[in-house]
């Protein structure tokens, strides 16, 4: 389960530890030395034939919010309201305590990014209400160390909130990722094309490929040129839509029933979603941050996950299960969150109609001077075919006279010829005469 300060996510499920035993100093834990290889040594039949939709990968939730800056300002993925909130918000902001390095020691392979272009810098940054202190990339970089380290592990790296990025950004960053973890990624295309999906992988054909880092991203479309990143649409999302704890796990199978059979690698959040009376007001004023709240009100709901597993694939209903139920508080999350998604996919649509219409003005401009330089070329050729027309006129000319020329030479061979011989008739008469 994805969840706040690094609690787990799994496209599966499984126990995990608590939210105390994972933020204390990884360095310190005795089993931190197997987590952090733990792929490596899973039992070999596990690594040649379990698939990656069915391997239980831990995982955090806005994994990047560990090293969030209060002096930079707030970011645009909020609303208005949480931007002119105060600073008490601000701690409601950060969901991590470890970095990307600690994290990796720990287990986490799976990664919940958000970005977002940084107004002032231009440059890329992660972003959860507050921006990261540096940009996307040098954090990725620390990825990159741990990899190297540890040959056999394989972490996922979900894009999926891009805000204020055009094309131009999108291409950048991943053409960055690519030279970032070169050699590591995994080939889009060349899995593709031979008909292999990234949810039936297993890790050994992970490794056989050299694919230990694979980067989802939620605008694909503007790397399509890019070989290496995939759709978001490898991965379903579950979610709770509750702030009550006694609700996670049941919301969670709920949803879990109607995507097991699928194809696709499956994220279960394991976390609560408060109202928004409950960030600003009374929780605000129980607890000093986030981290306190989900410490006192998240309890280990891992082992229920696991022991209700076994009941998911059941297509048995009772009368009660088929009465139609009123969540009026489920249903207005929900369509926030719907109205949330629609206001991002809204403005990704508003800057990617500017780009076309920059690229239209831009292809008007191309458009207009090729039409000159077309212009100027048909005058050119059409100079051209003047001055053709005249050059065979004068070849028409010329052969005419030189045939004239020629016939007039063959007229004053016969006469000199004629001439020749009466020459020679006189010479001889002369001759003649003489004798």
């Amino acid at each position: 389960i994805i969840g706040n300060f690094t609690s787990w996510s799994y496209f599966g499920m499984s126990k995990v530890s608590s939210i105390e035993e994972m933020t204390s100093d990884v360095t310190e834990q005795s089993s931190g030395e197997q987590l952090d290889r733990w792929m490596e040594h899973l039992p070999s039949g596990v690594i040649s034939q379990t698939q990656l939709k069915d391997l239980l990968i831990p995982g955090s939730h806005d994994s990047a919010t560990f090293d969030l800056d209060p002096a930079g300002g707030k970011a645009d993925d909020f609303s208005s309201y949480i931007k002119m909130a105060d600073e008490k918000i601000e701690r409601w902001f950060k969901t991590q305590n470890l970095d990307f390095t600690e994290q990796l020691k720990i287990g986490v392979r799976y990664f919940d990014l958000r970005i977002i272009k940084h107004p002032e810098t231009g440059d890329i940054r992660f972003v959860h209400g507050l921006f990261s202190r540096k940009t996307v990339i040098e954090y990725l970089n620390d990825i990159r160390k741990f990899l190297d380290e540890n040959k056999k592990e394989v972490v996922l790296l979900d894009f999926n909130h891009l805000y204020n990025m055009g094309k131009h950004d999108h291409i950048s960053l991943c053409t960055e990722m690519e030279s970032t973890f070169s050699g590591m990624m995994l080939n889009r295309k060349k899995c593709l094309d031979n008909d292999m999906l990234l949810s039936k992988m297993t890790l050994s054909k992970l490794w056989e490929l050299n694919g230990r880092v694979v980067v989802m991203y939620g605008n694909v479309r503007k790397c399509s040129n890019n070989d290496y990143i995939w759709s978001r649409n490898e991965i379903d999302i579950l979610w709770p839509y509750t702030p009550n704890n006694e609700l996670v796990v049941k919301n969670l199978l709920d949803q879990y029933k109607g995507l097991y059979k699928k194809d696709v690698l499956i994220v279960w959040h394991g976390i609560l979603t408060p109202h928004s009376d409950d960030n600003f007001s009374d929780r605000m004023e129980r607890f000093k941050d986030l981290h306190e709240f989900v410490t006192q009100t998240t309890e280990n709901r891992s082992e229920q996950i696991t022991n209700d597993h076994s009941k998911v694939g059941s297509c048995t209903t009772n009368t009660d299960q088929n009465k139609p139920r009123l969540n009026i508080q489920k249903y207005q999350e929900e369509v926030f969150k719907e109205l949330q998604e629609l206001k991002y996919r809204r403005d990704d649509i508003n800057k990617e109609i500017l780009e076309m219409n920059e690229e239209k003005k831009n292809l008007h401009v191309d458009l207009a001077g090729v039409t000159s330089k077309l212009s100027k070329l048909n005058e050119s050729l059409f100079s051209k075919s003047v001055h053709i027309g005249e050059l065979n006129q004068l070849e028409t000319d010329y052969n005419r006279t030189l045939r004239k020329l020629i016939e007039g030479s063959e007229l004053l061979l016969r006469s000199m010829s004629r001439a020749t011989v009466e020459i020679e008739r006189l010479h001889t008469a002369k001759t003649s005469k003489t004798c």
